[in-house]
Order: structure tokens, then sequence, then C-alpha cells
């Protein structure tokens, strides 16, 4: 028959080797097989059924086929497969257990040799090795935290590597298959691509040992009679040398404790990047919120109902480009702003907003994103009110006045659809949102100037407003200059003192009914209806300047009642 065996590993089990000396078994927890059918008996491994697989060896390896009884998926070479050959000296999972094909007595010695540090195996030998352990983490700590970059990070463990290991002829970092940093510096070696593979693929470390039999089988190396491989995030520390240490499996442990330790610290290093690059825009509820979820999670990409509010500061640009000629009015306009940005700032977190960009004058904000909440649309009016009291109660250098009126600021707000999550450059990440919606919001803000009022919404947020708490104007059927499609178009009302129309229920309902004239083509009832509005709001003017403009003409062919703007 042929010599082959197959050798059995996992956490609870331990390591058992089978002699493949018939010409078929069957494998599994069970203590038997069908008649005539030699068992072999897997402990320790409640994913592996009673009988799971069966074993037929054959001139080329071994055939395995997974048994109609076998519960839970073979995985080889990292596909789910029922049926294959498996070569000697490869391997394949079931379950907890990996089970590996020797190809004789001598192979099979070379496959105990090596070992990984997993489960309570890894535990125990952290005992066995506590106070060299410690020490190990003593020389560590204080190095890393006088790491400047990356780089300073591998020669730093690299160093310690060297110092724990005097037997190794060379440490090594390794990024797959390239070298990143090796000591002694220069140091010519090739690491064992199936030993790196496989200490990522259990994500642990694997230490093995070559006798002079089986080196030129097992390894590329020469004069190596040992190697260690522990990842590190998609790196890896490599340890090899020519004499083996009395005790290979405690230096193995002090590799994977420096290994976990670097690895800590890489984690740590981007969740604090990230923190200081995203948790900036967030409100301290949102970011103790985050702080317990992965930030790569809160970063990735996916779609979310939102409002959005765009904020722009009215006059700055102006009175900044005139102040340029002398550096203190600049910086006193820039300390201005400053102020102005962190008032607005407070009001959008203290509605659980997210700050999503600064412009200059202008923030961008938005409710709904990373976290979605069914309140957003009112919470964002909230902070939009808020922001107006805000800013007309400040002393501020800079106006902007239209028709007599003081106009300190623009708001535009639209909810709808967006795709929230990661924006810009790998390793300078931040949060962003991007759909139709957040250019609406943008061209509302625009409007603002145009139409002499400070906050204008859209139709969708309007709609989830309760109206017994925000008093909203349709302003009618909107088309913005460069846009095709017209959007009906609301505002909200806010008090003359905060820079609004201070309409009250009775006047929006007289402009909504000359409105409602206009887009009849009954220039005269519209006149008479805007009778009822204030001659000083502002919005009420702009229509009845739109009918009198119209009066005297036909009703348009086609005509719709859109109010259109031909700059921006």
């Amino acid at each position: 028959m042929y010599p082959w065996a197959l050798h059995c590993e996992n956490p609870e089990g331990g390591r058992r080797e089978f002699a493949l000396d018939q010409p078929r078994f069957t494998v599994g927890r069970g203590a038997t097989g069908d008649e005539g059918v030699a068992h072999l008996c897997l402990s320790g491994d409640s994913l592996v059924s009673r009988q799971h697989f069966e074993v037929i060896p054959a001139g080329s390896g071994a055939v395995i086929r997974r048994l109609a009884s076998g519960r839970n998926p073979i995985f080889y070479q990292g596909q789910e497969c029922d049926e294959f050959t498996l070569p000697p000296g490869e391997s394949f999972v079931v379950g907890q257990t990996r089970c590996t094909l020797a190809r004789s007595e001598a192979s099979l010695a070379t496959v105990l040799n090596e070992f990984t540090l997993m489960g309570p195996g890894r535990e125990q030998a952290r005992q066995r090795s506590s106070y060299e352990c410690f020490q190990a983490l003593m020389r560590m700590l204080p190095e890393l935290r006088r790491a400047a970059d990356i780089e300073t990070v591998w020669s730093t463990a690299l160093g310690v590597l060297r110092t724990l290991l005097p037997e190794a002829s060379c440490v090594m970092v390794l990024d797959g298959d390239r070298v990143v940093d090796t000591l002694p510096a220069g140091k010519s070696a090739q690491a064992s691509r199936r030993l790196v593979a496989r200490a990522h693929q259990e994500k642990c470390t694997v230490t093995h040992c070559w006798d002079e039999n089986t080196a030129g089988e097992a390894t590329v190396l020469e004069q190596v009679s040992w190697a260690v491989a522990s990842p590190v995030e998609n790196h890896t520390f490599y340890a090899m040398g020519s004499a083996s240490p009395q005790d290979l499996e405690g230096k193995a442990v002090l590799i994977d404790v420096v290994a976990e330790t670097v690895a800590h610290y890489l984690a740590l290093q981007q969740f604090q990047r990230l923190q200081s690059q995203v948790g900036q825009f967030f409100s301290p509820v949102l970011r103790r919120i985050l702080s317990e979820q992965d930030f790569r999670e809160v970063l990735k990409p996916k779609r979310a109902e939102v409002t959005v509010l765009f904020f722009d500061l009215r006059g700055f640009s102006m009175a900044t480009e005139t102040a340029e000629d002398s550096l203190d009015h600049f910086l006193q306009h820039h300390e201005i702003l400053t102020n102005v940005m962190t008032e607005i700032t407070e009001c959008i977190f203290a509605r659980e907003g997210v700050v999503i960009d600064y412009q200059g004058d202008a923030i961008l904000a938005c409710w709904g994103a990373p976290n979605a909440r069914a309140d957003h649309a009112l919470q964002a009016v909230e902070a939009a009110r808020a922001i107006l009291a805000r800013v007309y109660a400040m002393d501020l250098p800079f106006k902007s006045q239209k028709g007599g009126r003081n106009l300190r600021c623009g708001l535009g707000l639209g909810s709808g659809d967006v795709i929230a999550g990661q924006i810009g450059a790998r390793d300078q990440t931040k949060f962003g949102i991007m759909g139709k919606v957040v250019n609406h919001a943008s061209r509302l803000e625009g409007l603002t100037k145009q139409l002499g009022v400070p906050m204008l919404i859209n139709a969708e947020l309007y709609q989830q407003l309760p109206s017994d708490q925000v008093l909203c104007r349709c302003v009618g059927k909107i088309r913005p200059a460069g846009v095709r499609e017209a959007s009906q178009i609301y505002e909200v009302v806010v008090p003359v003192e905060h820079g609004g129309s201070g309409l009250s229920t009775q006047e929006t309902e007289a402009y909504a009914q000359a409105y409602r004239a206009y887009c009849e083509g009954d220039w005269r009832g519209g006149l008479q209806r805007l009778r009822q509005v204030p001659l000083e709001d502002p919005i009420g003017s702009f229509l009845m300047r739109e009918i009198l403009n119209r009066q005297d003409d036909d009703l348009p062919r086609n005509w719709d009642g859109v109010l259109e703007f031909r700059s921006k």
C-alpha cells in the first residue's frame, strides 16, 4: 500500500497522526465507519461530523471526498471543495481541524516538527515564559512610544527580536514576499513562502524545524534548521537560524509577544489617526457612540437617508479682500470668522449633527449619517434656527444688504438619499456624503441671496416637518439658473430679528393664494392677495415683480407658473 500518513491538528484535540495503510478510510468523530472500511477518529472538534469525509490513497497523493453526512464544508487552497486530490505536503481544513498529507516517514517527521501557537497551547506556552514575555514588553513599549513612523516601528521591533534571539542568523519584516527590513542590515535571505502563508492563514505564530534529510525538500533555504513566522496585520516577522535554540518554543513565544504588541500599537495608531481626522467633525455624543464601533465599518460607504445643511456667511469674502492691504485687519477678520464657525459648530453638535466640511466662510453638515435617525429633518431645522439666532446676535463687521435688508448668512437644507462614508485618499480619510440632495441644498443656499430670506428647504424636507412646530411658506416651483428641472421649495419662517420674513400663518396662506393665482395666469387676483402680505416681505415683493412684468402680456403657451432665475 502507499506509505502516506495524515497529520491532523486542532486547538482542542491537539495533534494526531494516522498511517494510511488501507485502500480507503472514513474520517470523523464516530468510533467506527462502514463495515470493511477503516475509520479515523478525530476528537476535540464539534464541527466535524461523525462520518465527515473519506480518504483514498493514490499514487500522486490521496483523494479527499466529503461524505453526504458531513455537515460542514471542507476548504482546500482557500476554496470550498467536496472532492479533490491532495498532494503530499499540502493541507486542507475541516471545522477547526487542519489535515496534512505526509509523503513518507521522513516527511511525516518533518511535519511533526512544525507547531503553531494557538488556543490553550499558546496560553500555556506564555505562562511557561511569563518572565521573558514581560521583559520583551518592557523593551518594546518605550521604543514604540518614540517611533515617529512605520519604518521606525519595524526597525525597533527587529532590534528587540535580535536581542531576544541571539541564535537567529537573520530576523526580517516581510510584506508578502518583499523584504521590508532585516537585521543584520543588508543580510540576503529568503523566507519559506509556505511557512509565511500558513502563519497568515492560521493567524498565529508558526515554527518549523528541518533536519538534514528533509531540508532540501521542505525549504529553499540553505544551512537553515529552523524558522519562525508571526503575522502582523499584512506583514510578517520572520526569524531563522542554523543552530536550533535549546527552547525553540519559548523563543517562538517571544516573537509572538513582540508581533502582538506591534499589532496592537499599529491598531491604536490607526484608531487615533482616524479619530483626529474624523472625530473632530462629530459631536461629543456621536464620538462616544462611534468609539464603541469599528471606524472602518463607520467609514464604509453606504446608502443613507439624511438631511443636508449648507451655511454661508454673507459679506466675509468681500470684507477680507478689502482688508488684505492691512495684516492686522486681515487677522482680525480671520479671528472673527473662527468665532462664527465655532458658534455654528456648537449649534450643529447640540442637535447631534455631523460637520462634513469647513469651506472658508461656509459649512456643510448633515443629520442621519453615519448613525441613522428618524428625526434628522427636524433636528437639522432646529439647528438652523439656532444658527440664525447666534449669528444675528453677534457683532459682525461684514454684512450684505438687499432691498434695505441686512442679510448676514444663508442656509440651504434638503432631505434625500446619499452615499455616506469614506471620501478622499486612503491615508487621509474623511467622512463625506455624495448625492443629488447635496447639490440641491447648495443651490437653495444660493437662492437665499436672491429671495432675501435666510433659510430655504426642499419639498422632501418640508414633508417630514411637524406643522405645529415649524411654520413654512411654499415659495413655489423654482428653476435656478443652469438647471433644467423645476422643484418646489419652501421658506422656513423665522423672526425678522433673525433675518427672516416673520410672517404669520394667515400671511403665509395669503401668499399661497397669490401664487396659485399666478400659476393660473390670474395676474389681478395674484396682486389682490399679495396686498395681505407685508410690503417688506422679500418673497412677496419678488412675486409681485413677476406678476407686474407679465400683466400686460398674454398667458404664455404651456404656462406652468415656474419662477425662473437667469443668474446665480
